[in-house]
């Protein structure tokens, strides 16, 4: 407030109070809290955290573009391809996609492929937009059918992929076929190395010997039978030399089976004891 002391014209104090109203301040809660203006500072932390999240898991920046199979012998490298890209086509959460080459994880990818494949070394490497897959397969000597599916099987007896329909004509007569009714995974042990390597041999010799060949069938324990086309099997025991086996098979079919046409099976696994039907 301001005081007035001044004098009237007849000499009388006069004195006053006026309100300052110019220095007077009120003050209205609800009208300051939208009187502050826009908090530019605030809003571009907002808008730098959102760019960073979009530029990190939504955008091209890490995305991968190119996946590059190397050390393929009978896997196609597409095959390959598609099981990853398949795996990376998912979305983690339903929220981030899998596809972010900062956040793949190479254990589950490896995983993925060594479900399907057998191999000798998988490697995967992380680059710009890319990955890149070095792998060595284990050479398979064998395809098995075991009346679902065709398999193949690696000089140790195992299981190394599945063959698709497509690929099957390239495998059946290239690889002796064998039959065995067990379910089979990709990975497991479906004969020994000593019975696999037993069937390789048998397959150079039998052909050598005169005798067409078109299956072969694993039998329980050390067991073996060969199917000729002629619809009969001869079986063999592993532990026995393959040569002498062959030898007393000539000499029953040459002395004692004159005619084929009836004939079942030929029993070589008791040495100079053979069996026939």
């Amino acid at each position: 407030m301001i005081e007035d002391y001044s004098f009237n014209s007849e000499g009388e104090s006069k004195i006053q109070v006026k309100k300052d109203y110019q220095k007077k301040r009120f003050f209205n809660p609800y009208f300051d809290r939208f009187s502050k203006g826009f908090n530019t500072k605030l809003y571009l932390q907002i808008f730098l955290v959102l760019f960073v999240i979009y530029a990190v898991f939504y955008s091209d920046c890490f995305r991968v573009k190119s996946i590059d199979v190397r050390g393929t012998d009978l896997i196609a490298p597409d095959e390959i391809r598609q099981l990853i890209w398949q795996d990376l086509s998912h979305w983690t959460w339903h929220l981030f996609p899998s596809n972010n080459i900062l956040f793949i994880n190479k254990n589950n990818l490896k995983s993925e492929i060594s479900k399907k494949y057998a191999l000798e070394k998988l490697e995967i490497h992380k680059g710009w937009h890319s990955l890149s897959i070095n792998l060595k397969e284990k050479v398979s000597y064998l395809l098995v059918y075991n009346s679902k599916s065709y398999y193949l099987i690696s000089n140790d007896g195992i299981a190394t992929k599945e063959v698709a329909q497509s690929d099957l004509q390239n495998r059946l007569g290239k690889l002796p076929l064998v039959i065995d009714n067990k379910d089979i995974n990709i990975g497991s042990a479906i004969l020994p190395a000593k019975k696999v390597n037993y069937i390789l041999e048998l397959n150079k010799q039998l052909p050598t010997a005169g005798f067409k060949i078109t299956s072969y069938e694993n039998r329980t324990g050390d067991d073996v039978a060969a199917v000729t086309s002629e619809g009969w099997s001869m079986t063999f025991d592993f532990n026995l030399s393959i040569s002498d086996s062959i030898n007393n098979l000539k000499l029953v079919l040459n002395q004692k089976i004159k005619d084929r046409k009836g004939l079942h099976y030929i029993d070589l696994r008791f040495g100079n004891k053979v069996f026939y039907q």
